[in-house]
């Protein structure tokens, strides 16, 4: 189970403090907190990407995307956000998908090098 973010200051401590993978379609952020909570997740489609029915359409898909992938790899004690790019509400849902894993891997690869850094400056 993956709870959502809700709150600006989280969606911009993942803007600054977090990593991001960015695709045609979408932009994938992920910070990693240091604890043991639940895996949160947060998305946005602003009203750069067209009217509401386009940004709904994409928050849709994007929301598919979460249930069928990130449920599975989401690690504890991290956020992730995804913000939503023109290309979402019209893409095919498997070229999203590919991009999804690729970018997920992606942030979680500069995550354990980002932690990797710091125990070597630890010691």
């Amino acid at each position: 189970m993956i709870e959502t973010i809700r709150k600006r200051y989280d969606f911009l401590a993942l803007r600054d403090k977090g990593v991001k993978s960015v695709a045609k379609p979408f932009i994938l952020q992920a910070r990693d907190l240091a604890s043991d909570e639940l895996p949160r997740f947060g998305l946005t489609a602003s009203k750069k990407i067209g009217n509401a029915v386009r940004r709904n359409r994409a928050r849709r898909r994007m929301r598919a995307l979460v249930r069928l992938h990130l449920s599975a790899q989401a690690r504890r004690g991290y956020h992730y956000g995804m913000i939503a790019r023109f290309d979402m509400a019209d893409a095919p849902f498997a070229e999203l998908e590919t991009l999804f894993q690729q970018a997920i891997d992606h942030v979680h690869n500069q995550l354990d090098k980002r932690q990797e850094g710091r125990k070597k400056e630890a010691s």
